[in-house]
């Protein structure tokens, strides 16, 4: 996770978010902060919000490519369930949720 917040950081990724992790004393449990967004799916609730769709879709593929052939690992676990967007500061930005699986 702070590996792809480094990533992402580091080649430009302004508008891709990966919420912010608060370590446990036992460091057994993730928590990451608390985002308000939309599941990629829900496509009339990110039109409602003046998302677009194309765009959120070209800021993934762009990151992902770019991990793997880049970094050499990729965040391997990109469903729907994963990823949400919102309008942040008046754009559209991306986020990527559960860093548990990596490749």
């Amino acid at each position: 996770m702070r590996r792809s917040q480094r990533f992402l950081k580091e080649n430009n990724f302004k508008n891709i978010y990966i919420p912010q992790l608060y370590l446990t004393p036992t460091q057994r449990v993730l928590i990451m902060e608390f985002i308000q967004g939309v599941h990629l799916d829900e496509l009339d609730k990110l039109k409602a919000m003046g998302i677009n769709t194309k765009t959120i879709g070209k800021m993934f593929a762009q990151m992902i490519v770019k991990m793997i052939h880049k970094e050499g690992f990729v965040h391997a676990d990109t469903h729907s369930g994963n990823l949400m967007a919102r309008k942040y500061k008046g754009k559209d930005q991306l986020i990527v949720l559960d860093h548990g699986i990596y490749q």
